[in-house]
C-alpha cells in the first residue's frame, strides 16, 4: 500500500509540471502573439501615417504650383479693372485727364467740406494670398484691401481678410474686353437667383463685409439691368457697392439713386504702370485731388512696385487723412 501511494504522488508532480509548462507556454505563444500583433500594427499605422503625410504634402504641392502659376500669370499682365478700362476709355483719354470727371460724389457730399483735413481712401484690389495681406499690412498705412471671394485659385481668402479690422469685396463682373475671367463672374445675363447664389456665398464666408468693388465689369455696370438686379441683392445682404469705373458709361450712379443709396467711385488709378516713380506721381495726384474736393478714392493693386511707391508716399500721405471707407460712409 506505501509503494502504490509513492507512484501515485510523483504521477501528480509530473502532472503538475506537466501543466505548468503548458501554462507557461501558451502564455508565452499569447505574449508573442501581442507582441507580434503589436509590431505589425505599428508597422501597418506607420505605412498608413506615412501615405497620409505624403498625400498631404502633395495636394499642398499642388496647391503652391496653382498658386504660383496664377501669380506669375499676374505679375505679367496689367491689373485687371485698368486693362478693362483702357479697353472702354476713349482713345483720347488718359487716366490722369479722367480723374476731373468723377469729381461729383466727393464735392457733393456735405461730409468732405466739414472734415478738417482733406481725407483719401486707398483701395487695394486683387488681394488673394496671405503674402499680399503681409505685405500691405507691414506698410502701417489705412489701406482698403478687397479680396477676392474665394475659388479654385484662391481658396483662403475667407481666412486672409479675418486678419483685417477693415476690408472690401472684389467682386467679378463680366467685362467687355478681358479673357482671364474669374471663377462665378457676374454676366449680365445672370438671373436674381443666380446673382444671388454668388452674393449669399459671399456673405457668409465674410460676414463683416460691408462695401463690394467690381473686379473688371465694364459690360456688366454699363447694363442698366444688370446693375439693378445686382443692386437689390446687394441690399438684401447688407453690402454697399463702390464702382470701381472701369467704363464711362457706368450706369451705377444712376442704379444707386434709385435705391436711395450714396454713389461711391473711384477717382483715380495709381498703378495702371508698374513703375515706382509713376505710381508715387499718381498717389501724389490722389492727394491734390482730395486737397482740392476734400475727399478722393484710389485704386491700386498688390504689386511689389505699388507697394514700394506707397512706403516712398508716406511723406505726402501725411497731408491727408487716411481713411477707412467705412469711417467715411
Amino acid at each position: 500500500m506505501i509503494k502504490r501511494k509513492k507512484k501515485s504522488s510523483k504521477k501528480k508532480v509530473f502532472t503538475s509540471k506537466k501543466y505548468l509548462f503548458l501554462s507557461i507556454a501558451i502564455i508565452v505563444l499569447l505574449v508573442s502573439i501581442i507582441v507580434v500583433g503589436m509590431i505589425l500594427y505599428e508597422l501597418g499605422y506607420e505605412e498608413g501615417l506615412e501615405e497620409k503625410k505624403k498625400i498631404y504634402h502633395s495636394n499642398i504641392e499642388a496647391l503652391k504650383q496653382r498658386e504660383h502659376e496664377v501669380l506669375q500669370k499676374y505679375l505679367e499682365t496689367k491689373p485687371s479693372e485698368i486693362a478693362d478700362y483702357e479697353k472702354n476709355a476713349p482713345s483720347s483719354a488718359s487716366f490722369s485727364s479722367m480723374v476731373s470727371s468723377f469729381s461729383s460724389f466727393a464735392s457733393s457730399s456735405s461730409t468732405a467740406t466739414i472734415a478738417k483735413k482733406p481725407q483719401l481712401i486707398i483701395i487695394i484690389d486683387d488681394v488673394a494670398y496671405a503674402y499680399q495681406v503681409k505685405a500691405l499690412q507691414k506698410l502701417d498705412l489705412k489701406l482698403n484691401l478687397s479680396f477676392f471671394p474665394s475659388s479654385s485659385d484662391h481658396p483662403f481668402t475667407p481666412k486672409y481678410a479675418k486678419k483685417c479690422s477693415h476690408y472690401m469685396i472684389h467682386l467679378p463682373l463680366q467685362a467687355n474686353h478681358y479673357r482671364n475671367e474669374e471663377e462665378h463672374t457676374l454676366k449680365i445675363t445672370s438671373s436674381k437667383k443666380e446673382i444671388e447664389d454668388v452674393i449669399a456665398k459671399i456673405r457668409d464666408e465674410f460676414p463683416t463685409a460691408r462695401f463690394i468693388n467690381n473686379h473688371t465689369g465694364s459690360k456688366f455696370t454699363s447694363n442698366y439691368k444688370a446693375m439693378k438686379r445686382l443692386e437689390k441683392v446687394l441690399k438684401k445682404y447688407g453690402f454697399i457697392f463702390v464702382d470701381s469705373r472701369t467704363t464711362p458709361h457706368s450706369q451705377v450712379a444712376k442704379v444707386v439713386k434709385e435705391f436711395g443709396d450714396p454713389y461711391i467711385a473711384r477717382n483715380i488709378f495709381l498703378d495702371n504702370e508698374a513703375n515706382v516713380k509713376y505710381i508715387a506721381k499718381q498717389i501724389k495726384k490722389a492727394v491734390h485731388f482730395a486737397k482740392r474736393k476734400g475727399l478722393a478714392i484710389a485704386i491700386g493693386h498688390p504689386r511689389p512696385a505699388t507697394i514700394k511707391a506707397l512706403a516712398k508716399s508716406k511723406g505726402i500721405l501725411k497731408e491727408v487723412k487716411l481713411i477707412y471707407i467705412d469711417e467715411y460712409y
